[in-house]
């Protein structure tokens, strides 16, 4: 797993446009990959009028979206670079927000690791597997200061059709 900067361009241009046909709320967010490694993913949303509300912070719905793909991003590198026959769901989610969000948004999730477990188990078996991540976000302008901490269960399945070994 590399974390040069060609190789996030690249996979954030890729998350754009899957996102632009899949999801495209999340693709009208702009998401773009900082950092994604063995440990930690971090993504970037930017907030400008799409993605804020009423009082000028960004919008509910968008945090979610960026916490989701936090937590998602190793699951969709994976897909796209092993096409693994897997697909996934968020099951639950739980936010807590600690401030406003007045500024681009970068989420992270230091759980890549039970990432690639969840991945590797549910290559396993023809059972849907659940995992709850923890994450959290702070704004560009003030990386000490928490904006948000959120929990998402990530439920992924096996689709291949032959039955896992």
């Amino acid at each position: 797993m590399t974390n040069s900067n060609e190789s996030l361009t690249r996979f954030t241009w890729l998350i754009r446009l899957g996102s632009l046909l899949k999801v495209p709320l999340l693709g009208i967010c702009f998401p773009k990959v900082k950092t994604l490694n063995h440990q930690t993913a971090e993504i970037q949303l930017n907030r400008w009028w799409l993605t804020s509300n009423h009082v000028g912070s960004m919008y509910f719905g968008a945090l979610a979206m960026g916490a989701e793909l936090s937590i998602a991003t190793r699951l969709l590198q994976r897909l796209y670079k092993e096409k693994i026959p897997l697909s996934f769901i968020f099951k639950d989610a739980s936010f807590q927000f600690l401030s406003r969000a007045e500024d681009h948004v970068i989420f992270r999730c230091d759980e890549v690791e039970l990432a690639d477990q969840l991945i590797e188990r549910a290559l396993s078996t023809t059972d849907r597997c659940d995992h709850r991540f923890h994450g959290y976000a702070y704004c560009v302008s003030n990386p000490s200061q928490k904006t948000l901490e959120f929990k998402i269960t990530l439920s992924v399945k096996n689709t291949s059709t032959r039955k896992a070994l």
